[in-house]
């Protein structure tokens, strides 16, 4: 790393971070801290670790996200600065609806203001990479899988439909958000690219685990109004859409050996969410609304 950052490995101090798929760590020296990212073992078949230091920089930038100090894309290494925001827990996200038009607005300003974000996201394209590395790795696609992937795959049309591609971050987890109540900040740009932004309001909604509620305030804070039936309709379908798309990241840590959860259970739990979604009350109707013009 450059001389200029200054730390002095003699006396700065290390703890490790929680972390899914990568090794991080906090570093405090001389009064400033740091977050060194060391990535996992698999993940440079499926990350563009290239793309991500492009992204990051492009979303601190715009203020949204802390600095990429240092980045080496060929050794899987990144040095962000250290922000203090606190992490945004799911509990708290899933009770609290100013959290929600926070974190829905941080998105918007993510969708209208941030430039420089290349690499395209088109969920079905990364879908049938994520299935190309899973084999590369010894795995399989299941059956159940492949059916899903068949009953998704009628939904590829909402994702070139109405609004235009803008920079996404699609991973909105809740701890990939840092809040304090005045300012709210994203990071973990590993999976960001140039998309349809309804990718990341409803992910928000599933990996969070919001209600119907919780939704509408996301939705209302995001359009500054109650959004029409037709951004409802996309909203809902891209749901399915989501739970698919990581059932196939799990199948990958499958493969991968990763044991920081029991992702053989959540591929599992992902596919049935996304077949509930598929199978309610009114599902051709969200299809006919999502096609009407707004």
């Amino acid at each position: 790393m450059p001389g200029s950052l200054s730390i002095d490995p003699d006396f700065a101090s290390a703890r490790q971070l929680d972390g899914l798929t990568n090794r991080s760590y906090r570093i405090d020296d001389a009064g400033r801290s740091f977050v060194l990212r060391l990535a996992g073992p698999s993940t440079r078949l499926y990350i563009d670790r290239e793309s991500e230091a492009r992204h990051a920089r492009a979303a601190h930038a715009a203020g949204l996200s802390p600095e990429l100090l240092f980045a080496d894309p060929q050794a899987d290494l990144a040095l962000y600065d250290y922000s203090p925001l606190p992490p945004v827990a799911g509990d708290t996200l899933r009770a609290d609806p100013a959290l929600q038009r926070r974190c829905s607005v941080a998105l918007r300003r993510l969708h209208e203001q941030v430039t420089g974000f290349v690499t395209p996201f088109d969920p079905f394209e990364r879908i049938d990479h994520y299935l190309a590395v899973l084999v590369h790795l010894g795995g399989s696609q299941p059956p159940q899988h492949a059916e899903a992937l068949r009953e998704v795959g009628a939904l590829r049309a909402v994702v070139d439909a109405p609004p235009a591609a803008t920079a996404c971050h699609v991973d909105t987890y809740c701890e990939n958000f840092l809040d304090d109540g005045s300012r709210t900040q994203l990071i973990d740009w590993e999976y960001s690219g140039v998309g349809n932004p309804m990718w990341d309001l409803a992910n928000l909604s599933r990996e969070n685990q919001l209600d119907a509620i919780a939704d509408m305030h996301v939705l209302t804070s995001y359009f500054r109004t109650p959004p029409s039936p037709a951004q409802l309709a996309r909203f809902e379908l891209f749901k399915p859409i989501c739970d698919l798309f990581w059932a196939s990241w799990c199948l990958i840590q499958v493969a991968a050996g990763n044991d920081t959860s029991d992702w053989d259970a959540d591929w599992r739990l992902r596919l049935d969410a996304a077949g509930r979604a598929l199978s309610i009350d009114g599902f051709g109707t969200l299809l006919s609304r999502a096609r009407a013009a707004d």
